[in-house]
């Protein structure tokens, strides 16, 4: 990274200023991640601390005052990851988060932690954690929204408790609306709640199914994926391989629940889809099992 060192580092929290602007560009750094609206380093400070930066492309940034990303890292809910610090100038874009040692959702998910394998319990709570933190989000007001949830930006911190990066950052940053694999499919220019909701549930499809988005040829509807493969096989079928080792009724029943959720959350009407109060407060049911499992999924189940 290019230094800059006539503009200053700003910390959200005074308190968090261990560093400067030279120190963190003078210091080594590894590319973690290549996203829409710019590249992710690993950044090895010499005080010995370790932090990500995000180094936004220019062409995405316009109009951004200090009191905008102020408020953006003040944000505070156990479910998100604000950024710390903050830098912006004619040649350089720079967010500071701290470092998430597990990493990210997909890094853990698709193997690029060592293989480790997530089971079923810490899949529900990651949902759960992600479904609390867009509530959180869209409860600050009617046209409030995360605007970019995807697998690489949730991490999980050594509680397995999920935190959503990038909060307001698609909004604050990009005059269009981003497109991706989560993307709802209705063409709007800005991201809104449904759509939040709708990528949602592809994550929730992506959990359960463990299908690969970034792999997958340009295109590819996960959403449509499920529900093609209901057609032609049974529903147990869908699920990643590494969760149709789980024989017990409870966790299957979840299982199919989750699905079901996930299904209603990416419907192509986007006023079908449900609010993402409602699927908090479903996905807490589902946790509990305080609902009733059809027959019919009983059956494809093989719970009888």
């Amino acid at each position: 990274m290019a230094d800059d060192r006539e503009n200053n580092l700003e910390f959200v929290q005074e308190n968090n200023k261990t560093y400067n602007l030279h120190d963190l560009l003078s210091s080594d750094a590894m590319l973690i991640g290549k996203g829409n609206l710019g590249n992710t380093y690993k950044v090895f400070l010499k005080i010995g601390e370790v932090v990500v930066v995000k180094r936004l492309r220019g062409q995405f940034v316009y109009g951004i005052s200090k009191e905008n990303l102020q408020e953006l890292g003040e944000v505070s809910h156990e479910n998100l990851l604000p950024f710390k610090a903050y830098m912006f100038s004619k040649h350089e874009h720079l967010l500071v988060y701290d470092y998430m040692p597990f990493g990210s959702l997909y890094s853990l998910l698709h193997g690029g932690k060592g293989n480790m394998v997530l089971d079923w319990e810490t899949r529900m709570k990651v949902a759960y954690g992600v479904a609390r933190g867009i509530e959180h989000i869209h409860g600050r007001g009617r046209g409030v929204c995360h605007g970019n949830i995807r697998s690489s930006n949730v991490f999980l911190n050594e509680s397995y408790v999920a935190q959503i990066s990038e909060f307001g950052i698609s909004q604050l940053f990009s005059k269009v609306g981003l497109s991706s694999e989560y993307s709802a499919p209705e063409v709007v220019k800005r991201a809104n709640q449904q759509r939040d909701v709708y990528s949602f549930g592809v994550l929730v499809l992506e959990l359960c199914t463990g299908k690969d988005l970034v792999r997958e040829e340009e295109g590819f509807s996960l959403a449509k994926w499920v529900r093609l493969m209901f057609q032609e096989k049974e529903m147990i079928d869908v699920f990643d391989e590494r969760l149709r080792v789980y024989k017990k009724e409870k966790i299957r029943v979840q299982m199919v629940q989750m699905l079901e959720l996930a299904i209603c959350c990416t419907f192509e009407n986007p006023k079908k889809r449900p609010l993402i109060s409602v699927v908090v407060k479903r996905i807490d049911e589902v946790l509990c099992l305080r609902t009733y499992c059809s027959q019919k999924s009983r059956n494809v189940l093989n719970l009888n």
